[in-house]
């Protein structure tokens, strides 16, 4: 099983000081499936230490193309799932205190947090040599922060965001951190796993024939043809 760097875990301990010591938090959060679950996460986490939406913490939804100018107006400003990959740092100030929890590849390296005068602290798994393609997405580290908090209750959330970032896409299961974060879920009661399945994209939304034609974990006669899969 996939255990954190530790270098990674000293992030996490801080990441968590930093939310402690914080009373004005706003949370930036990426609009797909993978973003929501993990502004769902850090509410949670929020929530579970005393803290109220709307008093002591505000979340927003947002397309990342309005990250660049974004306001560092609050105590402590949090990027999940966003943030990596754009200067969200622009209008920062000597009191900010910026938290990024982010799988994309990153503009700054893992020391740029020395070279600035305010608190930076940026959690990415390509610092650490994870792949944050196929084995920890946002909400799988917005789900580890919840672990460090104790709050392993919230770990069906990173399943949710894995899942729907397809990061089972090229081995078809959960792998790396994701496979540490399925293993307490599991533990905890929220997830069954099936060892026998097949993945139909949109099987839950589309007719089974087309659900079958856009299946292509093995190549069959009906793949890519709804006609076919239709007879």
């Amino acid at each position: 099983m996939t255990s954190i760097p530790p270098e990674m875990k000293e992030r996490y301990e801080e990441a968590r000081r930093l939310i402690e010591s914080s009373k004005d938090i706003k949370i930036y959060s990426h609009t797909d499936c993978d973003g929501i679950s993990s502004g769902a996460i850090l509410t949670g986490i929020l929530k579970k230490i005393g803290r109220q939406l709307g008093k002591d913490f505000k979340i927003e939804i947002v397309n990342l193309d309005v990250l660049e100018n974004v306001p560092i107006e609050h105590e402590l400003t949090i990027f999940s799932d966003l943030g990596s990959g754009q200067p969200v740092d622009k209008n920062a100030n000597k009191d900010s205190k910026i938290l990024i929890l982010d799988h994309h590849p990153p503009l700054r390296d893992i020391d740029y947090c020395d070279t600035v005068d305010y608190d930076y602290l940026e959690i990415n798994p390509i610092f650490y040599g994870i792949d944050g393609s196929q084995e920890v997405c946002g909400g799988g580290l917005c789900y580890l922060l919840a672990k460090e908090f104790g709050f392993t209750d919230l770990s069906w959330l990173g399943i949710l965001a894995a899942i729907g970032d397809i990061q089972n896409g090229k081995t078809g299961r959960l792998e790396g951190l994701n496979r540490t974060i399925l293993k307490d879920a599991e533990e905890e009661g929220l997830v069954n796993i099936i060892k026998n399945d097949l993945s139909l994209y949109g099987r839950q939304t589309r007719p089974l024939f087309v659900a079958l034609s856009y299946f292509s974990d093995v190549n069959l006669e009906i793949t890519n043809d709804q006609n076919r899969a239709l007879d």
